[in-house]
């Protein structure tokens, strides 16, 4: 088992949990770059910004063990899951986020 497969697991298990240490640092590198870059603005595609978070988002997501079909992290997930997730997880990426997020919060 990955520790991406791993750490999903985990999030599920424990939800309203977070061990910093359990995620690993290059996961939670990739998500504070990408963060950073939603922040700072993104100009529409084809920019250097958007290539840049685009390959930042696709290297998170595999760091992660997520399925191509399944919501990205990084992505606007808004507060309410779709009528159909039709098997992408959406639940999971929003716990993976809030996840990182506590694990990037100073």
């Amino acid at each position: 088992m990955n520790d991406a497969t791993q750490l999903f697991r985990q999030a599920r298990a424990t939800a309203g949990t977070v061990r910093r240490d359990s995620i690993p640092v290059a996961v939670m590198d990739l998500y504070r770059r990408a963060r950073a870059l939603q922040v700072a603005g993104v100009e529409p595609y084809p920019s250097a910004s958007w290539k840049e978070l685009n390959a930042l988002r696709w290297d998170l997501h595999r760091a992660l063990g997520r399925k191509p079909w399944q919501h990205h992290v990084i992505d606007e997930l808004g507060t309410e899951p779709p009528e159909r997730d039709g098997g992408c997880d959406w639940a999971g990426a929003v716990e993976l986020r809030r996840q990182l997020d506590a694990a990037i919060a100073p």
